[in-house]
This record gives structure tokens, C-alpha cells and sequence, in this order.
């Protein structure tokens, strides 16, 4: 069984933006996780408040035992107040109703044809160090913590995790698929190890604009124990060996970064 480094252990609990913050920048992550300097986070772009009040009213239809449209109207309209659209923003993300309808009912089928018996909308988990499940705010052995938009269950065992996107997606399926791969891996590894009965696991992307949903293959409870746990390991390892450069370095992050003031290449 892989094992986790001194350092890795160290900085846990880690998460998947942690894990990708230090091996971004670990400059910033060593003002965030360990100095815990206080940010100022830049403000959000219409799309990134279109997309966060998109994601939350979603996950609030979802949590519905029935389609009511007069449900989705409330998210919708606390998801525009809580991100403080603009009338134009509102019209966008009301826009995006019909989506929503149409995916829960793409949603019925497919729990339908599958058989699946239990559905968990934005359910949080949390990994011990030697990939058992704890609880996600545990002070005691939570190693990485995570939450899946989606995740349905069959009758047979078999998981299937959904995550909603709300930008469009690349053009090149190949482009998605890598640009999520470690997202979609450490989900396939939790799994696992949330349901050690799984037989299989799939994951996905629904990109709530465009009612895309990109499956990835199926994931068997061996693959996964031979191939994605040592990747997991090696992951999480990987981003803690970045730890002790403290080197700050330019992408596509700075423009979410609440530290650029403090930031060496700024001057």
C-alpha cells in the first residue's frame, strides 16, 4: 500500500484546490495554509456570479422530491440576490430554467433504466489517511475532504457521480476529459472508499449551459485499487513536495488570487 509523505501529512487535511493551489503556486499557499495571511478575494466576473447562483439553484432543485416550478423560481431568485446579479445577470440566469427542467428529466430516465435506489445531492465526504471514510469537519483523521455535486446509487451497487459545470465546454472532448482528470480521479477514489462494496464507479460533467454531459469509462473497484490509489498517493504527495519552495508563479489562477499585493512578480 503507497504511503503518504511526512510532508504530505503534515499540511492535511487536503482537498483537490489545495492540492492544485501547491503545485500552481506555492507561494500563495503558503500565505494561505500556513502564515494564514488574510486575502482580499478580487472580484467575481458576471460569468463566475452567473455560474455560482447557476450551481446553487441546481443543487436546490435537485433536493426537491418533485418538479415544482415554483421551487426553481425561489432558488433562482435567491441565487441572483445572494450573488448580487444585475437585471441583465438575472435574465441570464433565469435563461438557464428551461436547462435545469430538461436536465432533471434526462435525470428520471437514467435513474429509471439503471434502477438506481438513492440519490445524494452536494454530499460532503472526508478520507483518513488509509482510505477509510470519516466525517468531513473531523478533527481527528480527516485527511482530504471533498463534496460531489451528484451521486447516484443502483440497486446493484454500482455509483455514478455528476458534477455541474457552468462555463461551455472545449471543443475537444479529450480537452475536457484532461482537464478534469484529477478532479474526476480523486472522485472515483472516494467513491471506493465511501462505498467499499462498489463494484464500478462512472463519473461525469454536466455543463448546465450548453445540457452537455460528458461520461467518462467505467471505473471498476480493482482498476481502481491498482492503478488511481497509487496515483492518488502520488498526487497528493506531489503537491506537498511543492510546499517548501514558497514559489510564486503566473496561470490562469492570479485572476482569483485574494494575495496579489503581497505577490514577488507583481513588482
Amino acid at each position: 500500500m503507497p504511503v503518504f509523505s511526512d510532508l504530505a501529512l503534515e499540511h492535511a487535511p487536503w482537498s483537490l484546490s489545495k492540492a492544485q493551489l501547491a503545485k500552481n503556486c506555492s507561494f500563495r499557499f503558503d500565505l494561505q495554509y500556513v502564515k494564514k495571511v488574510k486575502s482580499t478575494e478580487p472580484p467575481k466576473s458576471s460569468a463566475g456570479r452567473i455560474g455560482t447562483a447557476a450551481h446553487e439553484a441546481l443543487e436546490h432543485y435537485l433536493k426537491q422530491p418533485t418538479h415544482d416550478p415554483e421551487q426553481l423560481k425561489r432558488a433562482l431568485t435567491r441565487g441572483a440576490v445572494d450573488n448580487e446579479l444585475t437585471t441583465p445577470e438575472i435574465e441570464d440566469l433565469m435563461s438557464l430554467a428551461h436547462n435545469m427542467v430538461r436536465f432533471r428529466g434526462r435525470l428520471e430516465v437514467i435513474k429509471q433504466k439503471f434502477g438506481v435506489t438513492e440519490q445524494l445531492v452536494e454530499k460532503r465526504f472526508g478520507l483518513t489517511r488509509d482510505l477509510k471514510k470519516t466525517g468531513f469537519w473531523s478533527k481527528k483523521d480527516v485527511f482530504f475532504r471533498g463534496v460531489w455535486d451528484l451521486v447516484l446509487r443502483t440497486k446493484s451497487g454500482h455509483v455514478a457521480i455528476i458534477d455541474h459545470k457552468s462555463g461551455q465546454p472545449p471543443k475537444d472532448l479529450n480537452d475536457v476529459k484532461a482537464q478534469s482528470r484529477a478532479q474526476l480521479d480523486t472522485y472515483a477514489v472516494s467513491a471506493l472508499t465511501c462505498f467499499p462494496e462498489m463494484p464500478a464507479v462512472q463519473t461525469s460533467l454536466h455543463f448546465v449551459q450548453s445540457e452537455e454531459i460528458i461520461w467518462t469509462a467505467k471505473r471498476t473497484a480493482e482498476e481502481i485499487r491498482e492503478k488511481l490509489v497509487p496515483w492518488y498517493h502520488e498526487f497528493i504527495n506531489g503537491a506537498a513536495a511543492e510546499v517548501p519552495s514558497k514559489a510564486a508563479h503566473k496561470g490562469w489562477y492570479c485572476a482569483f488570487c485574494g494575495h496579489t499585493q503581497l505577490c514577488p512578480l507583481k513588482k
